[in-house]
């Protein structure tokens, strides 16, 4: 069970952290960002899967859109090419950044970074600097997943 999730960057949610328990009830006014949550829940549950592309958020409940529809609007100074999805609980925790460009959008969303830890296994993780480049649109986790 997810206890902890972690948003930035994706559509109204400019940066939201939120503690999960067994029951949880979103309530707001119309447009403040409820929906944005559960889609953000269904394009982490597509990274972790291990990918991210149309037909992968649409089975979990993700209105299909270009890139810019994903990204935050909110003005930032600088605002990040990627957007961020954490979740965690006491034994395991996933964090994963994604991009899809703005000009030259592709199918597949890209992995920018990922990290996966889990109690008692050797980490998982990714970065622009990870050598060999691991294959940016199939996620790592996924893979050691089924590995292990």
């Amino acid at each position: 069970m997810i206890t902890k999730l972690t948003v930035e960057s994706f559509k109204s949610l400019e940066s939201v952290e939120i503690e999960l328990g067994a029951v949880n009830v979103f309530v707001g006014a119309n447009g403040s960002g409820k929906s944005n949550l559960l889609e953000a829940i269904g394009v982490l549950s597509a990274a972790a899967n291990g990918r991210v592309d149309d037909e992968s958020l649409m089975r979990r409940g993700v209105r299909p859109g270009v890139p810019q529809l994903y990204k935050s609007a909110f003005p930032i100074k600088r605002q990040p090419p990627h957007i961020f999805f954490g979740a965690a609980n006491t034994q395991t925790n996933y964090e994963v950044s994604l991009l899809n460009p703005l000009r030259g959008p592709q199918a597949p969303w890209r992995y920018k970074t990922e990290l996966w830890e889990s109690k008692g296994q050797e980490p998982v993780s990714r970065s622009p600097r990870t050598q060999p480049k691991p294959n940016p649109e199939q996620g790592l986790a996924a893979l050691e997943a089924v590995r292990r």
